[in-house]
């Protein structure tokens, strides 16, 4: 399931000084135009911690802040929603039950760190 939600209604739901909201979040959807394009997907709480820690964790520990606030919902369904700005996705975790802030971070991908192809055989 979908939801649409635009970047004022992230704006307003994320918390104004909140540990689990880096100030860059804040920067980003400032500077972000009102209609630019949320992307939003519903996935199993559980499910998203588990492939955070098991793909990315190792390479981006950043990402862990992320997914820390759905241990307790077990698989209870996470709104997950993301906006793009040049290099920079925002990503913002509601509960999809009520929309309550659950988590956001702020990725660059032009400074990833991990390889985006590991080689699983040796070259000839």
């Amino acid at each position: 399931m979908t939801d649409d939600l635009s970047v004022d209604d992230l704006r307003r739901r994320l918390p104004a000084s909140d540990p689990l909201v880096p100030g860059r979040v804040h920067e980003v959807l400032s500077a972000v135009a009102d209609d630019a394009e949320v992307l939003t997907y519903d996935v199993p709480a559980r499910s998203f911690t588990e492939v955070v820690r098991r793909s990315y964790a190792q390479d981006e520990p950043n990402l862990l802040p992320l997914v820390e606030p759905l241990e307790p919902l077990g698989d209870a369904l996470v709104l997950v929603c993301q906006v793009e700005s040049g290099p920079e996705i925002i990503t913002v975790l509601l509960r999809a039950a009520d929309r309550g802030f659950l988590s956001a971070t702020a990725y660059d991908r032009s400074v990833i760190t991990r390889s985006p192809i590991r080689p699983t055989e040796e070259a000839p």
